[in-house]
């Protein structure tokens, strides 16, 4: 809860990863809301030396970011106006879904899907690495009435 009546604005900013919280506003005469978020994954400016720093993120959520840089309210002039695609990690096997069926029928053929995911829970968009491939394992007894035992 944010009661503020001394400003004429109140900045609430979300800095950690994963999903935010909702924010309602709701009867305020004159209300305007900006949020702002960090970017997810955000870890550090340190000084390296001769004037120079360096920023270190690891975002944790694929997709488009753009980045601004500022100091003291003033923006540095970058490269970044395309912003930064921040692309899936790699697949995890126990971030990885599937819709096989709980049943099969004899004799009739089944399919399902994998959705391969890497460890932050992102969709991968493209092929496995070389190297990588989904062990399937069909294991089982059959029924007891089949006679097949």
């Amino acid at each position: 809860q944010v009661c503020d009546t001394t400003s004429a604005s109140t900045q609430i900013r979300f800095n950690k990863a994963g999903t935010k919280p909702t924010l309602f506003a709701s009867s305020i005469v004159g209300l305007s809301v900006r949020i702002s978020t960090d970017i997810d994954g955000y870890d550090e400016v340190q000084y390296i030396g001769d004037g120079q720093y360096k920023v270190s993120y690891t975002p944790v959520v694929s997709g488009h970011y753009s980045i601004s840089l500022a100091i003291g309210g003033d923006q540095l002039w970058t490269d970044l106006s395309k912003g930064v695609y921040v692309e899936p990690s790699i697949a995890s096997a126990p971030h990885s879904t599937h819709s096989s069926g709980l049943y099969a029928t004899e004799g009739i053929e089944e399919n399902f899907m994998i959705q391969a995911k890497d460890r932050f829970g992102n969709d991968l968009v493209s092929p496995l690495l070389d190297g990588e491939e989904f062990e399937v394992e069909l294991l089982g007894r059959p029924d007891k009435c089949s006679g097949n035992e």
